[in-house]
């Protein structure tokens, strides 16, 4: 009888010793359902991250195209410097050693003295913008003599320069043999701010007489 109880367990697949552990080990119906959250959950973020990845390769690969148009549209062609009337050679640049959408940067040497020389090229926005946000600007005028044609001038060109740029302040830098009557005129309205400076030594054979040509 001892051999034939042996032999109904070992032919039903159950050992008799493992099967309180298997019991103690078999998930309850409450873990079993949470790792089906924490799985679902874990699917979820999953197919978040392939979406990140998605997009993060759309970009690296717009990024390329964005870089390969600015390597043949805006930099097509190459920048040569020259000096024809001193020597011979020039040097062509085919590409910047800096650039962005709005300049470019260009590192050389002079053709003749090979001095290190420094290039940028800007949009006209990029121009325009830089030159609205600098410190200070002035338009600058030489007035020197008596000269009636060239007060006029001064006058003209000072009502032009106020017309169309009225922000930008105007100089007019004179010799003392102005006459005080075309400095009264200069000054009026505020059409020019006046600032007195000497003569400067010129060529004579180039001159008549002091404040004429």
């Amino acid at each position: 009888p001892h051999f034939a109880a042996m032999g109904a367990a070992a032919s039903d697949g159950v050992d008799p010793e493992s099967a309180p552990l298997k019991d103690l080990l078999a998930p309850s119906p409450q873990t079993a359902k949470e790792d089906s959250e924490e799985l679902e959950k874990l699917r979820r973020e999953v197919w978040t991250l392939q979406r990140e990845k998605k997009w993060w390769q759309d970009r690296c690969w717009q990024l390329e195209r964005e870089k390969e148009e600015l390597s043949t549209v805006h930099f097509f062609g190459a920048l040569r410097i020259e000096s024809p009337q001193l020597t011979a050679h020039s040097e062509y640049l085919d590409r910047p050693d800096k650039y962005s959408k709005e300049w470019k940067w260009y590192k050389s040497s002079c053709p003749c003295c090979r001095r290190p020389l420094e290039l940028t090229l800007k949009t006209p926005e990029e121009r325009k913008t830089q030159w609205r946000s600098s410190r200070r600007w002035a338009f600058a005028a030489c007035l020197w003599g008596a000269n009636a044609g060239y007060a006029l001038g001064a006058m003209v060109l000072g009502a032009r320069l106020k017309e169309l740029s009225p922000d930008i302040e105007r100089v007019l830098l004179h010799t003392d043999d102005v006459p005080p009557n075309y400095l009264e005129a200069f000054e009026k309205d505020g059409l020019w701010s006046l600032r007195l400076v000497d003569y400067i030594d010129g060529v004579e054979d180039l001159y008549m007489s002091k404040g004429s040509i």
